[in-house]
């Protein structure tokens, strides 16, 4: 027997998920929907130029009539009545090339329209994911005072980075080797850098060192003159690969409204014990660095 209710249930379950799919889409949507119309306005723009030497041609024998009842100096024709038809036969033009041109312009603005509204429907999210990204990564930090508080320093640093050789994560690196990478999930700031994920690593443990520490100089430097540093910047000084918090995330100058407890500088991370040399001078040449930024957090909407 036919249910009217669970009718109505089904249609308005699936007319709400359709919705939300459409809502999610809406950017890719728009876009793709602006750069047809704009596309096929152009088109019509070009089929419509080629009318308009139908439109102009009548009104150039028109006007040419009217100038030559003028010559002719007919009193019956003065010259205010043929400056109004003159005026009449521009109109009429005009309005007729209004009309071959109204459907391509039409398009074309509604295409950048719908282009300018996907911009903005991303920029609104990219806001909120922000936002979002924010309030964890404040819980996160107040998270960590109270553990410091209560535990210690030493406490909170070895629940944040756990023993490197444990935890690391193992990424494909160059010529497919496996190459370590982040240290601790949790915290995406902590890198491994190292021989088979960077470009710059030396089988040298004091010109690694060096290196290192000359980037975090320059990296400092380029804070105090220019006033921000993305996290990406210096992956690519330190011939790292891009991460997508890396574009978001970084340091500014001076005080932070977001982060009023920000270092005010950059540091690597490079004194921590589990940095220095090793004793075995073979293991030495190729020791991994693990690199702790001190990041101030997204920084988009601080410069």
């Amino acid at each position: 027997m036919f249910n009217i209710s669970v009718f109505k249930t089904l249609v308005t379950n699936n007319l709400g998920r359709a919705g939300l799919v459409l809502s999610k889409h809406s950017p890719e949507i728009f876009l793709g929907t602006g750069i047809v119309s704009v596309v096929a306005g152009t088109i019509l723009a070009c089929r419509a130029t080629l009318e308009i030497e139908n439109i102009l041609e009548p009104a150039r024998q028109t006007m040419h009539k009217i100038d030559t009842v003028l010559e002719a100096d007919i009193p019956e024709y003065p010259e205010e009545v043929a400056q109004r038809d003159k005026a009449l036969v521009y109109v009429k033009t005009a309005v007729e090339i209004t009309k071959v041109y109204l459907p391509s312009v039409g398009l074309i603005v509604l295409g950048f329209g719908l282009i300018v509204g996907s911009h903005n429907i991303l920029t609104k999210r990219n806001a909120a994911i922000a936002a979002a990204y924010k309030l964890i990564e404040t819980s996160f930090n107040k998270y960590r005072e109270r553990v410091r508080d209560e535990y210690g320093e030493d406490t909170d640093k070895r629940l944040m980075l756990y023993e490197a050789d444990k935890n690391e994560e193992v990424v494909k690196g160059k010529k497919g080797k496996k190459a370590p990478g982040v240290i601790n999930s949790a915290y995406p700031y902590s890198f491994v850098w190292c021989e088979e994920n960077s470009t710059q690593f030396q089988r040298s443990y004091s010109a690694n060192l060096f290196f290192l520490r000359s980037n975090e100089r320059f990296a400092n430097d380029m804070l105090n003159s220019r006033g921000h540093v993305f996290l990406n910047e210096i992956f690519d000084d330190l011939g790292l690969k891009r991460t997508p918090e890396g574009a978001i995330v970084g340091w500014v100058k001076g005080y932070n409204q977001h982060n009023p407890s920000n270092d005010k500088y950059i540091d690597f991370g490079l004194n921590d014990p589990v940095n220095e040399e090793k004793g075995d001078t073979r293991e030495a040449m190729i020791q991994p660095f693990y690199l702790n930024f001190n990041v101030d957090g997204p920084i988009y909407d601080c410069i």
